[in-house]
């Protein structure tokens, strides 16, 4: 139970809470706290019209009854009438006044209580009797009666001439039965839910003139791009004074970041540069020495290998990061034109045995000429790193199968191994830059920039085209390379 709340309590902590969603949440406090004080002010108010109204209506209505009750009492002798009465009396003053509706009439006294023949029809004597003792204690000899199980009704207590056991004239009458008061409490009704209607629209036009300016920052925000830093500048003057400062700030910011990514960018670009020269001298070099080498020992012959081979490898990295490096600054040149599949397969192979002689590679390649449009260097380029991650994380004796397939306007290509295998999470994360699969081991004497599949990803999207992956840990990888078909 407790991880429960904890959870829900994780889940809608205000912390987290956007700013319009605390603006809304306020809003709709202020306006259930404003409804709940409408209804209790209009209940207030309802009420004291209501008791004022059948105050004044009853006393009216009283009269006609309280008339023909003083009139028979002006029959009997002076003596009789400060002596008066007993139930039989009250019965002979009730004697001519009859039930109208379910409003009735009852006395009650010193000598007991006698009410209007029919009354015990509409009520029991219990209730009549308590409606009778409550309303004689009151001072105002008025109330409003409600119980659960019986009708809302007005009671009002009027002294009858004479003596103490003369009494009260009761007059009880159900408040629902009068037109204007059920008026008044439709008109209350229908007043509260309008004006709570009413606030609710207009904070919620408040609402939406209030965010607008934030709804606008943030469509501006998503137009910034990364390689377009240097235009990427928000306007104070189109949004209100209280974000100014944070506008005028998030514009530093960029400019910053802009100056950074340019130094970045430059960096690489000198490294790339500056590097490849003498890195192809050393490479020249070795080979030079490997091709005279007949007075070399087998070890030195392997050392210079190996060097050549590390020579290569940092130049391919090298091109990578120019790579990158042209991409972000709007800079790599894509041809699009259409070129042989087969002849881009056969030439990553070419270039992957060259890496890993001993790896066996198999091709399943329809008969038919396939032309795909794109850049016949740049998808080959995507190939062969594809088949090189491959067999280096395959056994030397599982051999890497590269397979087509064709739909109406596209060519997919697969290069399918037998190896390690990616775990489900980490599928998302490798083509990022310079990001490898957690729990993939590199073979030993084997290394990896981070920046293959991300290379990949770059040209493929350039080509107009994608690069999938499908994996299982133990059971080897699919990637899948989509270009468009030439028409």
């Amino acid at each position: 139970m407790q991880a429960i709340i904890k959870r829900i309590k994780s889940k809608y902590a205000t912390k987290h809470w956007s700013a319009s969603r605390r603006l809304i949440v306020i809003s709709l406090l202020f306006v259930a706290s404003q409804g709940i004080i409408s209804i209790q002010i209009g209940n207030m108010l309802s009420s004291r019209m209501i008791r004022e109204y059948l105050q004044s209506t009853m006393q009216k209505e009283i009269n006609s009854p309280m008339s023909t009750i003083e009139s028979r009492l002006d029959q009997m002798p002076a003596s009789d009438t400060l002596n008066c009465c007993n139930r039989a009396k009250y019965r002979w003053l009730l004697e001519d006044i009859e039930i109208e509706g379910e409003r009735i009439f009852l006395i009650a006294g010193e000598a007991g209580y006698e009410a209007i023949k029919g009354s015990l029809y509409l009520y029991q004597a219990d209730t009549l009797m308590s409606y009778a003792d409550k309303v004689r204690r009151t001072e105002e000899k008025f109330i409003i009666s409600s119980t659960s199980n019986s009708r809302p009704v007005a009671v009002s207590a009027t002294k009858i001439s004479g003596g103490i056991q003369t009494g009260y004239l009761i007059y009880i009458r159900p408040i629902y039965n009068i037109k204007l008061i059920q008026h008044l409490e439709f008109l209350g009704i229908a007043s509260t839910i309008t004006s709570l209607l009413l606030l609710s629209i207009g904070l919620g036009v408040s609402l939406l003139i209030i965010l607008k300016p934030l709804r606008g920052i943030r469509s501006d925000l998503a137009e910034i791009k990364w390689n377009q830093l240097a235009k990427a500048r928000l306007p104070s003057k189109n949004y209100p004074k209280e974000v100014a400062p944070l506008i005028s700030e998030f514009n530093r910011m960029i400019k910053r970041l802009y100056k950074s990514s340019e130094n970045q960018k430059q960096f690489a670009s000198t490294i790339s540069h500056e590097f490849r020269t003498p890195l192809t001298v050393i490479s020249g070099f070795i080979q030079s020495v490997l091709n005279r080498s007949q007075g070399l020992t087998q070890g030195e012959k392997n050392s210079l290998e190996i060097a050549n081979k590390e020579v290569a490898r940092i130049n391919r990295m090298l091109s990578d990061l120019l790579d990158l490096s042209r991409s972000e600054n709007n800079q790599l040149k894509i041809r699009y034109e259409p070129f042989s599949i087969k002849e881009s397969i056969e030439c990553a192979i070419q270039i992957c045995q060259k890496a890993f002689p001993q790896q066996i590679v198999i091709l399943e390649v329809p008969p038919q000429s396939l032309q795909a449009l794109g850049d016949i260097d740049r998808f080959t380029q995507c190939l062969s790193n594809l088949i090189e991650n491959a067999a280096k994380y395959s056994p030397k004796e599982q051999p890497i199968k590269i397979s087509i397939k064709i739909t109406k306007k596209l060519i997919q290509v697969d290069v399918i191994d037998e190896g390690q295998g990616i775990a489900k999470s980490q599928l998302k994360k490798i083509f990022k830059s310079f990001t490898r699969a957690e729990g993939v081991k590199l073979p030993k004497g084997e290394t990896s920039s981070g920046l293959g599949l991300a290379i990949v990803k770059m040209l493929m999207t350039a080509m107009d085209g994608l690069v999938g992956v499908e994996s299982e840990e133990g059971q080897g990888s699919i990637f899948t390379l989509t270009i468009k078909k030439a028409e």
